[in-house]
């Protein structure tokens, strides 16, 4: 399990020495989300009442979800870049 919890870290090649700091800002900004965003989606369901409510926090979602995926295509892009380069 920590294997697969540590290889990001390896994968994007963080120095050894900072892994343990790079993986607590990344735990961070990961679960930081989850520490606010059922008020923010609270507060929307009770001034948009109805479906209109859980439409606007699905489409919160649906443009986080893209944007997560952008990001991981970016990174994935970058990393077999940078394989090519090497090898």
């Amino acid at each position: 399990m920590r294997a697969i919890f540590f290889a990001p870290m390896d994968e994007v090649q963080v120095p050894r020495e900072i892994t343990g700091s790079a993986m607590s800002m990344g735990s961070f900004i990961g679960y930081l989300p989850g520490a606010f965003m059922y008020a923010v989606y609270g507060g929307i369901l009770d001034k948009f009442e109805g479906l209109s409510g859980y439409r606007i926090v699905y489409i919160i979602m649906a443009v986080f979800a893209a944007g997560g995926f952008l990001l991981s295509t970016y990174i994935l892009k970058t990393i077999k870049k940078d394989r090519n380069v090497k090898g």
